[in-house]
């Protein structure tokens, strides 16, 4: 209906131009802005649709998804391999600093 109203405010206006008619210039532009503002407002709503319907792809693929992690046990939390081994704030003291930390920072001067 959009393009319809539009060609037909266009026909009429370039009619108006044409013959010099004020009232058909007049009445072409009045059909033409409903007409492209119902294009306008009639593409929006297919890019809503649109998105809305790629958005319910996606969501489905994510729980397909994630319903194979599960089968695959992907999500559920195993047990230690080794029982025995210290918690983790025990075995802090073998971490190894990429950076040098200085607790003397503030006796440093330059010079």
């Amino acid at each position: 209906m959009g393009i319809t109203l539009l060609a037909l405010g266009l026909i009429s206006g370039g009619a108006g131009v044409a013959l010099m008619t004020e009232h058909l210039v007049r009445a072409g532009v009045l059909v033409s802005v409903p007409g492209a503002t119902a294009l306008v407002c009639g593409a929006i709503r297919r890019e809503r649709h649109t998105h809305t319907d790629e958005l319910a792809d996606a969501h489905r693929a994510g729980y397909v998804l994630a319903l194979q992690h599960v089968r695959r046990g992907l999500l559920d939390q195993r047990p230690d391999p080794t029982p025995d081994r210290a918690p983790l704030d025990d075995r802090a003291g073998s971490v190894r600093r990429l950076f040098l930390t200085r607790d003397d920072d503030d006796k440093r001067q330059a010079g």
